[in-house]
């Protein structure tokens, strides 16, 4: 079993997605509780993607949500192959998000800004309580 960002990978990709599409279909006719047995032993291991199909749900942001999904699943692929390591897949996936999500707001960070991230983690991380 390989370990990605902390997490089992033992959820086959065809799994994930299946289990991803089936909560967004059956969140729209199922309360809750329902859906929580349901989906009990996914969101044992994929809490955070049982959230984002529900919200997305909610939201009205579907195919975006499936999109990324597919892309994460693609470069958590690659990890599995050995085409990229854990770091790199890490950064990827922040990079794809921060460029959707955070950049708009707040600017694309600089380069020297990049290596100073990739530095830290190089390093063991950064310690959020100094930020240093």
């Amino acid at each position: 079993m390989i370990i990605y960002n902390k997490h089992k990978m033992n959820w086959d990709a065809k799994d994930i997605r299946t289990n991803f599409f089936g909560i967004i279909a059956d969140s729209k006719k199922m309360n809750k509780v329902e859906l929580e047995k349901k989906y009990a032993s996914f969101i044992l291991d994929n809490e955070k993607l049982y959230s984002v199909a529900v919200e997305s749900v909610v939201s009205g942001k579907v195919q975006e949500s499936i999109k990324i999904l597919d892309m994460m699943l693609k470069t958590r692929e690659k990890v599995r192959k050995g085409d990229m390591n854990d770091t790199t897949a890490s950064m990827f996936i922040g990079n794809q998000l921060g460029h959707k999500y955070i950049f708009p707001a707040t600017g694309v960070p600089s380069k020297e800004d990049y290596k100073y991230a990739i530095d830290k983690i190089k390093e063991g991380g950064v310690d959020f309580k100094t930020n240093q």
